[in-house]
């Protein structure tokens, strides 16, 4: 997924196709405040390259959560993976560094 070139404070809105992961640039923070899906069974959470952590599941149906006092933070180090192949699914946040 191409990197975006944003600033702290913005708002970052990602949807993905597919079994897909999201690596912010080097340097960069993002938390993560909702994820969504799609009528689809959906999980999502962080990824090192080797183990996955999953933060967010849903099941068939319009799916959307926004966390509750606990949010999802990303770097380039510890990034976001969808692990579905759930058309329309994605996620929401602010860059904070």
């Amino acid at each position: 997924m191409e990197l975006l070139k944003l600033a702290a404070g913005d708002v970052i809105n990602v949807t993905m196709n597919g079994v897909q992961t999201f690596v912010p640039a080097a340097g960069v923070e993002i938390i993560i405040l909702q994820q969504f899906a799609e009528n689809s069974n959906f999980a999502g959470g962080i990824y090192d390259g080797t183990d996955y952590a999953t933060n967010y599941s849903a099941t068939a149906g319009n799916n959307t959560t926004p966390w509750q006092g606990n949010r999802l933070g990303i770097t380039n180090t510890l990034y976001y993976q969808s692990n579905s192949t759930a058309a329309s699914k994605g996620f929401s946040g602010i860059q904070i560094k």
